[in-house]
């Protein structure tokens, strides 16, 4: 379970964050939706610890990972994240990329399983190229295989399916479902748009004046 209490965090002199609750249950889906600029990548940075709050505390599975002056690493985390930009790294091919962070997280995925992976997300045709020659939804899909391959407990996915056609988003939501469906790792999925709020399922709350509400 990941679960953040009471979590603050301004930049400067302005409040993004304010006293926020968040409980992410395994197996769970939570879509998050809000106005630009209200702090949902703010706080996907927080839980991925890219970031320290000004108060508060984040558990993962029990594990305090934040808190002011605490900060655990990304790596130790057990996440996949997905930004809306894919900042894929640029010295390695897609195909090294999966292999590397399978190999990393120290998972037994095998060829077989990122093969699996690859086909989900439609990137089998793009395996041996460089990053610099995909298109930015290629690339989308990259990071999603990515964060896939590294077989997290938990997802949390920043507006994954942005830019891309109706057919694409639709496509990209199933392998999403069907990763939580079977691995019970639990799901917090940003996004602006209806459908996929109605892809996603689960449960869809707002970030409203820097705490979770309910629509």
């Amino acid at each position: 379970m990941i679960s953040a209490e009471n979590i603050s965090k301004s930049f400067g002199a302005q409040p993004v964050l304010q006293q926020l609750d968040l409980v992410l249950e395994p197996g769970e889906k939570v879509v998050l939706s809000g106005a630009s600029g209200c702090g949902k990548t703010t706080l996907l940075r927080l839980l991925a610890g890219l970031e320290e709050p000004d108060a508060g505390r984040i558990e993962i599975d029990g594990q305090l990972v934040n808190a002011p002056g605490l900060l655990i690493a990304p790596h130790h985390r057990g996440l996949g994240v997905v930004f809306q930009q894919p900042a894929l790294w640029p010295h390695l091919s897609v195909r090294q990329t999966l292999d590397f962070v399978a190999s990393a997280q120290h998972q037994p995925q095998g060829s077989a399983n990122l093969s699996d992976i690859a086909r989900a997300c439609g990137i089998e045709e793009l395996l041996d190229r460089q990053p610099n020659a995909l298109s930015g939804g290629q690339a989308r899909r990259v990071a999603l295989a990515r964060a896939l391959a590294a077989g997290p407990r938990y997802l949390l996915l920043d507006e994954p399916t942005s830019n891309l056609d109706f057919e694409a988003r639709t496509g990209l939501n199933a392998v999403i479902c069907d990763f939580v469906a079977e691995t019970a790792a639990g799901l917090l999925y940003i996004s602006h748009n209806e459908s996929d709020v109605s892809q996603i399922g689960g449960h869809h709350v707002q970030l409203v004046g820097g705490r979770i509400t309910k629509p």
